[in-house]
């Protein structure tokens, strides 16, 4: 569970969470300019990864291929090979390719540039029309191009959220992002799904995202979402671990240094004191042997 607060409350939160991750990760939103068939295709790069993978998967799978036509006809095996760096490669290039498929066999082109002469709930209903595509993708294709007034959450951020205590745990994307709606102006949407995806998605604080069992029980307060956050960035994140060999499993813990534990003072004396006779018969010149008389 968690404690409810009014959308006020929630709106000052989230403005000072953004305040705190900009520091990090920027000031601003990467604006880039892609028609609307492109930037349905980046959105399946884009969930649960940060700006930069996404950009760099997208721009491996353009290079790997003649063009769209010839994605289009190949494997998803193939597909996946370029975006590597990219969770669950073979999913997105099942999305990405059934895109294609969608598209082209509808229009006969990779074009959806008509999609912004239409209503918001138009756009949205032929979004749907894709059978693989996300909730995540078709929000960030209304955002992005049509403007419209809404949060695309991938499952990463929604972890985050739920971390923070601003959603509910049993709380789903469509559920999470319709709740946060109200507590965000249309403005600054964008940046804020933009950071709490980068930091959601950094290798160094997604796997302290996760709701304990007390978290879940007694619930996480949303007034100490700031102060979370801020200590988790202070700790630097995950902490540097090493592998245990022997145990069959790979069990990872925490690496650990002692300093070995001082010898008793008598102890110590009896070694000195040994290790100085030794070193006394080893330093002694041996005797030489009288010569025999002839």
């Amino acid at each position: 569970m968690s404690l409810k607060i009014k959308a006020s409350e929630r709106q000052t939160i989230l403005h000072k969470l953004v305040g705190v991750l900009r520091k990090k990760y920027g000031r601003s939103e990467p604006q880039t300019q892609r028609p609307v068939f492109e930037s349905l295709l980046f959105a399946a790069c884009l969930e649960d990864a940060q700006t930069s993978a996404a950009e760099a998967a997208l721009q491996r799978l353009r290079d790997g291929f003649y063009d769209l036509n010839e994605i289009r006809v190949s494997s998803i095996s193939q597909i996946e090979r370029y975006l590597t760096g990219l969770s669950n490669p073979p999913w997105r290039a099942l999305r990405i390719r059934d895109a294609l498929h969608t598209v082209f066999e509808t229009h006969y082109k990779f074009d959806l540039e008509h999609l912004k002469r239409k209503t918001h709930e138009q756009a949205l209903k032929e979004l749907s029309a894709l059978r693989h595509s996300s909730f995540f993708m078709r929000m960030y294709v209304l955002q992005h191009c049509l403007g419209a007034h809404v949060l695309p959450l991938d499952a990463s951020s929604l972890s985050l959220l739920k971390w923070l205590g601003l959603v509910e745990p049993e709380a789903t994307q469509e559920s999470a992002a319709e709740e946060l709606k109200t507590s965000v102006r249309k403005s600054d949407a964008g940046l804020l799904c933009h950071l709490l995806r980068e930091f959601a998605c950094d290798p160094a604080f997604a796997p302290r995202l996760h709701l304990s069992a007390q978290d879940r029980k007694s619930g996480v307060d949303p007034h100490e979402a700031v102060e979370r956050l801020t200590a988790l960035l202070a700790s630097g994140g995950v902490r540097k671990r090493e592998t245990v060999k022997g145990t069959g499993r790979g069990a990872a813990v925490t690496k650990t240094h002692k300093k070995p534990a001082a010898r008793p003072a008598a102890r110590r004396g009896r070694t000195n004191a040994t290790a100085a006779t030794v070193k006394k018969k080893l330093t002694k010149k041996p005797a030489v042997p009288p010569r025999k008389r002839r």
